[in-house]
C-alpha cells in the first residue's frame, strides 16, 4: 500500500515523504469526501513547498487535475502586522468554495463580524479568529470550535481552498461559457430527445452557476471544463524528478483496464445526456 511505502522510505532514509491519494471514482458519481480533497490539496501544496519524496496510486496520474497556478493563485497567507483589504479575503474565501454564515460550525465556513474574520480551514482542527484594527491584522488566534475558547495565539495562517476545482472568477465565468457551448453543440447534433432534454436539465444551471462565480454541487465532473488543459501531480514537482514505477507490467495492464472502462461508460453516459463530449 502508499502507506507501507511511505513508512519503509521515511524508515530507511530519514527523509518525509508525502501520499497524493487517488480519488473515490464511480462512474456517473464523481463526489468525493471533503477528507480527501484536503488530503490532496495538502500534497499538492507540500509538492509546491519541496517534498524528499512524493507516492501516488497509478489511477491518479491518469486523471486531470487542477494547474499548479491554481493553488498559487488562490492559496491565502495572513500574517499578524500587515495589512489586508476584509473584502478581499471575503471574496477570495469565497472562491477558496468557503461558505459565509452567521454562525461557524463545521469546516469550509467563515464568518465575518465588524473587524474581526472567523474561519474554519479545512487543513485545520481548530478555527481561526483574525482581529483587525482598522486593516491591519492585530491578532491571528487558533479557536477551540465548540466551546470558542482561544487556543492558541500564532503570527500567521495559510488556508488553502476546498478543492481542486476551485478557480478565479475569470475562470469559472470562462468554464461556464464552455459548458454552455458544449450544451449547444450536443443538443443540435443528438438526434434522441430524451437526451437533449436530459443534458439540459443537468448541465446548463451548472454553467450559469459558474457564470455566476458559483461551484455547482457535484461539481468534480466539471474538471474538463474549468481546467481544459490536462495537468498531473507531475506539474507540481521540480524538473528532473526521479520517477518510479512499480510492478510496471501491472501497472499498464490497469492502465489498459481503466482506459476500456471509461470509454464504455462514458459512452454510454453521452448517448443519455448524462455526459457531454469534452
Amino acid at each position: 500500500s502508499a502507506e507501507s511505502v511511505k513508512n519503509d522510505y521515511e524508515f530507511y532514509t530519514g527523509k518525509k515523504a508525502v501520499i497524493f491519494p487517488g480519488l473515490q471514482y464511480v462512474f456517473g458519481t464523481q463526489y468525493q469526501s471533503d477528507d480527501l480533497h484536503i488530503r490532496r490539496i495538502q500534497a499538492l501544496n507540500e509538492c509546491l513547498k519541496g517534498v524528499d519524496a512524493l507516492i501516488v496510486p497509478f489511477d491518479s496520474i491518469m486523471f486531470n487535475i487542477a494547474p499548479p497556478k491554481m493553488l498559487i493563485d488562490l492559496k491565502i497567507t495572513i500574517e499578524a502586522g500587515k495589512c489586508y483589504s476584509i473584502d478581499e479575503i471575503r471574496k477570495k474565501l469565497v472562491l477558496c468554495g468557503y461558505k459565509a454564515v452567521s454562525e461557524i460550525n463545521s469546516k469550509g465556513e467563515f464568518f465575518i463580524h465588524g473587524g474581526i474574520i472567523d474561519i474554519f480551514p479545512l487543513n485545520g482542527e481548530n478555527s481561526v479568529r483574525i482581529d483587525f484594527f482598522d486593516n491591519e491584522v492585530e491578532t491571528i488566534r487558533l479557536v477551540e470550535p465548540v466551546s470558542q475558547r482561544s487556543v492558541e495565539r500564532i503570527k500567521s495562517i495559510e488556508i488553502l481552498p476546498i478543492s481542486e476545482i476551485c478557480a478565479t472568477e475569470e475562470t469559472l465565468i470562462n468554464a461556464g461559457q464552455i459548458l454552455s457551448d458544449e450544451v449547444i453543440k450536443f443538443n443540435k447534433s443528438s438526434k434522441n430527445r430524451e437526451a437533449v432534454q436530459q443534458a439540459t436539465d443537468i448541465f446548463i444551471p451548472m454553467a450559469q452557476k459558474l457564470k455566476n462565480g458559483i461551484y455547482p454541487l457535484n461539481s468534480d465532473q466539471l474538471m474538463p471544463y474549468v481546467y481544459p488543459e490536462y495537468s498531473s501531480v507531475l506539474d507540481y514537482m521540480p524538473p528532473n524528478t526521479l520517477v518510479v514505477f512499480d510492478e510496471i507490467k501491472v501497472l499498464k495492464e490497469r492502465s489498459d483496464n481503466l482506459e476500456q472502462e471509461f470509454n464504455q461508460n462514458i459512452t454510454h453516459l453521452i448517448q443519455e445526456g448524462k455526459a457531454l463530449v469534452r
